[in-house]
């Protein structure tokens, strides 16, 4: 495992490359030469009041530097990435503080050993040379019920005390009473955070293991081990769970909370969650907080103490009076300190009834007519072939977009289905239209949802009662297309839905001066111009929508041509003592894949049991089976049976592997079509012989018993398969024989990871003398 990529210039500069950057960015910061400590700029300002100190390692950003500023701190200092500072630069910061004329320096201090140490070391020195120092060490931390001897850890409510004390010594109080009051206050806090995942030092591998789907609560900032793990749940069950675990009062770390009493909450993004996630999880702790009967005074939400790249959030509570209030709410300077209202958020009123109420037409009764039937009929049929597509859209639309497009369209195509069990089709066409337009609009949601609206908004006036003819039908379909071209900003020719439409809707206009006996043939020809103007699209540069955005070359490599197969599903059978951490069952793996494209990679993440670990750790190989089921591009069900010999390595005495399948012509009919017209039986010859040489290098591998059934079943289809292509005629490949070539086109790559293996045992035996 390689450490993970970091967006950096190099290891060793990048804390002070960031220090820079910081102060660069931020007009009342500075740096103290040859240190790393960020100042004040205006440390005149600190003459006769207290300065405040704090810091420690780096990789906690905005923590300390970005707290720096009129009412917070007056200084920081950086370790490095998870170190603490030497004392050499927390003693250059202090007695920077105190040439500027402060009357004292407080230092704020998180409960970890090495900044206890270091920081304590060069407040000592600093006394001995004449300067007032006190130290506030912060530990809050609620994760262990019998904390140790080291005591509790230091974590984001470090940041209130920043704030706190900040807001005395602006004021100027004496250096005793600071530290007195935020003392007092220091008993009021607690905090308790959850990952996702581990975080990594820059250089290095992650700071521990985490499967994907599990979660670990109560770990500390620098990835120090949490106290339980389990499967990820969601954001509601998590945050109760925190919170009941931060007030439990067996635990000796907890936070007395009882109904009635006033807090200040702090959700704090450990580094990698989304603002999405981190507005999923405030909201899921008011309502825990509120259902508890406490009063939640203040919310802050962000990024305040962070842990590089960990995907996590701590919760941090401020138990607060009047007087802590003032001093929270109090102004700051400082560059990372949020805007905070200063309305309690609890009991605040936060909706706003809309000033008039709209009916939906989708809610309004109509009666049917004689043309609701096939209307009915009409929508049904599309919105199963919107759903049967769903997969099929969403592959085409992952080049130039999120890959949601056929999601979306089920998203409207499910919405008619609901609303056509519980109402009637209207007998009026244009009733239908607004019926339509008010279900796209609410629930297909998007640029695609806004668009279908205003096509079928726009025609349902031109389709009313008594208005229903094909002259109708076909002003209809032009005012439809008007409508997007005029408020979409696309044209014909821009490589949008406009191409297909736009050209049957001049068509069908036709209609407004064809006889009834011509009516078939204009009809006919609107859809030959549809069908010639989405082929059309092949060639055209894309001027409009997303795809605007995109390279065209990568959009032309994923048109349907290249989707090879479609509703795929694939089931991965391991041998006994391999197992699938995360499946239902843990020998068998289901993925549904859905459609697949030539270059699609899918990964399988398998591991080994402990008991029989010294067993597969003396076979170079193990064998999986592969069994796929999907749909042709001619809608002809398959299911195939593959079987791979994946290599064994080990790792710290950990058996990992991963059976990565390029599934590039695993569309077994048309790559076997497709290689007898191009001529290339010689190739299939020349890799057979490749295959044949592989079955006798894995024949030499006898299993142990509890592989055999597995082992024996891919040898026998093997074997079957080369003997069918090498008997089979020279002109028509079967299905079995085009399969192969698949298997073949791999069986070189696989001979020499084989072979590799081999030469590497080799090279370890003849180092230990063993041959």
């Amino acid at each position: 495992m390689e450490p993970k990529r970091k967006l950096i210039n190099s290891v060793e500069s990048c804390v002070d490359e960031a220090l820079c950057g910081l102060v660069r960015a931020s007009g009342g910061l500075s740096l103290l030469r040859g240190h790393r400590v960020v100042l004040r700029s205006d440390l005149d300002n600190l003459k006769g009041k207290v300065a405040l100190l704090s810091g420690g390692g780096s990789g906690h950003e905005p923590a300390h530097g970005g707290y720096i500023g009129a009412g917070m701190l007056s200084a920081a200092v950086a370790g490095g990435v998870f170190a603490s500072p030497p004392p050499t630069s927390i003693l250059a910061a202090i007695l920077a503080l105190h040439k500027a004329g402060a009357s004292g320096v407080l230092l704020i201090v998180k409960n970890y050993t090495g900044d206890r140490l270091n920081f304590g070391l060069a407040a000592e020195q600093a006394r001995n040379q004449g300067v007032a120092v006190d130290m506030v060490i912060v530990a809050e931390d609620c994760a262990f019920d019998q904390p140790s001897k080291a005591g509790r850890r230091g974590l984001c409510g470090t940041v209130f005390i920043h704030k706190l004390a900040g807001a005395l010594a602006e004021e100027g109080c004496p250096l005793d009473q600071i530290v007195s009051k935020v003392t007092e206050v220091l008993k009021g806090i607690g905090t308790l955070g959850v990952s996702l995942s581990p975080c990594s030092v820059p250089g290095c591998l992650p700071s521990f293991d985490l499967p994907p789907g599990d979660m670990e609560l109560g770990l500390g900032i620098h990835g120090e081990p949490g106290i339980q793990r389990s499967k990820v749940a969601s954001a509601d069950e998590v945050v109760k769970t925190m919170l009941d675990h931060m007030t439990n009062p067996d635990s000796q770390s907890h936070l007395p909370l009882s109904s009635g009493d006033a807090v200040v909450l702090c959700v704090n993004n450990l580094g990698a969650l989304s603002c999405l996630e981190m507005a999923v999880v405030t909201r899921a702790a008011l309502n825990c907080l509120e259902s508890r009967g406490v009063v939640v005074v203040r919310v802050m939400s962000g990024a305040f103490m962070t842990s590089l790249e960990m995907a996590g959030v701590s919760l941090t509570l401020m138990k607060i009076n009047p007087e802590v209030l003032r001093l929270f709410d109090a102004t700051t300077s400082a560059p990372a300190w949020p805007s905070l209202s200063s309305v309690c958020v609890s009991g605040r009123s936060y909706i706003i009834d809309s000033p008039f109420l709209t009916t939906r037409p989708q809610d309004d009764r109509h009666a049917e007519g004689p043309w609701s039937p096939m209307m009915r009929n009409a929508l049904e049929k599309i919105c199963s072939t919107l759903l049967d597509k769903q997969e099929e859209l969403n592959s085409l639309d992952r080049a130039a977009g999120d890959g949601d497009c056929g999601n979306t369209h089920a998203q409207a195509a499910r919405a008619i289905q609901d609303w056509l069990q519980d109402h009637v089709v209207p007998g009026c066409p244009g009733q239908l239209l607004s019926v339509l337009a008010g279900l796209v609009q609410e629930k297909m949601g998007g640029s695609s949802g806004a668009l279908y609206s205003l096509f079928l908004t726009a025609a349902a006036g031109h389709v009313t009662e008594g208005r229903s003819d094909a002259a109708s039908w076909a002003r209809a379909l032009h005012a439809g297309t008007q409508a997007m071209r005029r408020y979409g900003g696309a044209d014909p020719g821009d490589r949008t839905m406009l191409d297909a439409l736009c050209p049957a809707a001049d068509e069908l206009m036709k209609l407004t001066t064809t006889p009834p006996s011509g009516t078939m043939a204009v009809l006919q020809a609107a859809v030959q111009k549809a069908t010639s103007g989405a082929e059309a699209t092949r060639d055209l540069t894309a001027r409009a929508g997303r795809a605007s955005y995109i390279a065209a070359d990568r959009i032309q490599s994923i048109s349907v041509d290249n989707v090879l197969a479609t509703s795929v599903k694939a089931t991965l059978l391991a041998p006994d003592g391999v197992y699938f951490p995360y499946a239902t069952e843990s020998n068998k793996l289901v993925r549904e894949i859905g459609n697949v494209t030539r270059g699609l990679e899918i990964t399988f993440q398998f591991a080994v049991k402990p008991d029989v670990i010294e067993v597969f750790l003396q076979k170079n190989t193990l064998p999986f089976q592969l069994q796929l089921n999907f749909k042709t591009r001619d809608q002809q069900r398959v299911t195939r049976v593959l079987t791979e010999q994946r290599p064994v390595t080990t790792t710290s005495r950990i058996l990992v592997g991963k059976l990565n399948m390029a599934v590039l012509d695993v569309h077994c009919a048309q790559l076997c079509a497709s290689l007898t017209m191009e001529g290339r039986i010689q190739e299939a010859q020349n890799q057979l012989q490749a295959q044949q040489d592989l079955l006798k290098q894995v024949s030499k591998l006898r299993p142990i018993q509890k592989q055999e059934n597995v082992y024996g079943n891919w040898m026998e289809t093997m074997t079957t398969i080369c003997d069918d292509i090498t008997t089979g005629s020279q002109h028509v490949l079967s299905d079995e024989a085009a399969e192969v070539v698949y298997l073949m086109r791999r069986a070189s790559s696989i001979s020499n990871k084989y072979a590799k293996v081999q030469k590497k045992n080799l090279r370890k035996k003849k180092a230990l003398g063993e041959v």
